[in-house]
């Protein structure tokens, strides 16, 4: 997520010059983070999901809880809210993803 526009030219231009590996994980957003937040919810990616402060910095105790998890083979919510809900962490094979609007 990039709110300056030279950064977002930069990569915009920049990342098909990298490997097809990359540019398969790699998808470069414009605008704020709350912008962003809202289209990985059209996603079903939640908010509370991504490894952030309340200031948008990155927390690496959260990130990191979360790959040892991955690792694991462990599928829990590590760092999602506690309820009674279930909270899905990743899409898997037979999840279909719909976005909303146009990009």
């Amino acid at each position: 997520c990039l709110d300056d526009p030279k950064q977002y030219i930069l990569l915009k231009v920049g990342l098909p010059a990298t490997s097809a590996n990359v540019r398969a994980r790699v998808k470069v957003h414009y605008g704020s983070h709350l912008e962003c937040q809202y289209l990985l919810a059209t996603y079903g990616i939640s908010k509370e999901l991504l490894p952030l402060t309340a200031t948008y910095e990155v927390d690496m105790h959260r990130h990191l809880n979360w790959v040892d998890s991955c690792i694991r083979g462990n599928k829990t919510n590590v760092g999602a809210p506690a309820s009674n809900t279930a909270v899905v962490t990743e899409p898997t094979a037979n999840d279909v993803l719909y976005m909303g609007g146009n990009m």
